[in-house]
């Protein structure tokens, strides 16, 4: 039996086992007997992730400094946007109308 002709669930549970005997396991899961849900953090899944992980990765991204300012001296004044006005939407939108009618006029002559 060739691996193309395997059922998927068996080749998905032959990959999760060969990933889970090259996980190495954390130094108090290695000693307990009994594990919990949360001593599966390293395996990587997303399920075994207890609570102090999650706050330390936001603590940490949390903690990020904002680039600083430019140091030339000189400052960045930003322009605020003007909107486009209604008017200006609909005559865009009339001429992109009667292009796309004279496109569809041309070809139905060709």
């Amino acid at each position: 039996m060739t691996k193309s002709d395997r059922d998927p669930e068996q080749l998905l549970a032959e990959a999760l086992r060969a990933q889970a005997a090259q996980t190495p396991l954390s130094p108090e899961s290695a000693t307990e007997s009994g594990s919990s849900p949360e001593d599966t953090a390293g395996y990587g899944l997303l399920s075994g992730t207890n609570a102090s992980t999650i706050a330390q990765v936001r603590a940490e991204l949390e903690a990020e400094e904002p680039p600083a300012p430019p140091s030339t001296g000189t400052r960045v004044v930003e322009r605020p946007r003007k909107q486009l006005g209604v008017g200006w939407i609909l005559l865009i939108a009339l001429l992109l109308g009667l292009v796309a009618g004279g496109a569809v006029g041309l070809a139905t002559m060709l």
